[in-house]
């Protein structure tokens, strides 16, 4: 078989497929959007496209039980209010179990 004559076979079947796969795509979302747009209306409580303007104004919102903020910490409890101590060790001493010796090396 004629080589040029099928590579042009093989583009135009890739490009059908890859045709093929965007009408699918486009099909997928097209249900994802009925889909939405299905349980929007359900939780609207509304049947068709009429009832755009719900609720009118007359009609009390739904109450709604809300959870009280978050109690935020007070600044006082961030603070240590232990009485600072003389410190009666010497330099060398500060660290616990570390050098003693502060001398330039």
């Amino acid at each position: 078989s004629d080589p040029a004559m099928t590579a042009t076979s093989t583009s135009d079947r890739l490009a059908e497929l890859e045709v093929r796969m965007r009408e699918l795509q486009v099909k997928r979302l097209e249900a994802v959007i009925r889909a939405k747009e299905a349980r929007l209306q359900a939780l609207r409580g509304v049947r068709g496209p009429e009832a755009e303007n719900y609720p009118p104004n007359d009609v009390t919102p739904p109450v709604v039980d809300v959870p009280p903020p978050l109690m935020r910490r007070q600044s006082s409890e961030l603070i240590n209010t232990e009485q600072a101590k003389p410190n009666d060790a010497p330099l060398g001493k500060l660290q616990v179990a570390g050098r003693s010796d502060y001398t330039g090396t």
